[in-house]
């Protein structure tokens, strides 16, 4: 009977432990906003993996991208966005966007000579997943 007791106990203290850890790391984080300094970049080099048929896949070199972080320990809202803190961003420098190639868009949807191809996107965040739909116009 004192075990479950205890576990409660512990999980309590472990969840009040929690809880000032973020509440002093979001604190922080509002100090050095109030003076211009909570936010930092890093620069993330990007790279597009795009599945081809017959399971091919290929692999693009895209670009160096400036990467908002926060200056903190746990991530934190920022203009309804959460954003990862700095120091992970430091270890995650390489962002890989895969796409996949999808039926194409019939042509009424596409214009006059142009052919649609319709690729999809899933970008992997830290505790966030976002998935975006480009339309690629092709001159024929």
């Amino acid at each position: 009977m004192n075990l479950p007791r205890r576990l409660q106990k512990t999980l309590l203290y472990f969840a009040i432990g929690l809880a000032i850890v973020y509440i002093t790391d979001f604190a922080a984080f509002q100090l050095r906003q109030s003076r211009g300094t909570g936010l930092g970049t890093v620069p993330v080099e990007q790279y597009l993996q795009l599945s081809l048929k017959a399971n091919k896949v290929e692999y693009d070199y895209i670009g160096t991208k400036d990467e908002t972080c926060t200056r903190s320990l746990l991530p934190q809202s920022v203009a309804s966005q959460w954003i990862a803190p700095c120091w992970w961003r430091e270890r995650h420098r390489q962002r890989w966007i895969e796409a996949h190639a999808a039926s194409p868009i019939p042509r009424a949807y596409a214009g006059i000579n142009s052919s649609v191809v319709t690729l999809r996107f899933a970008v992997t965040r830290p505790f966030t997943y976002f998935a975006f739909a480009f339309v690629v116009y092709f001159e024929p």
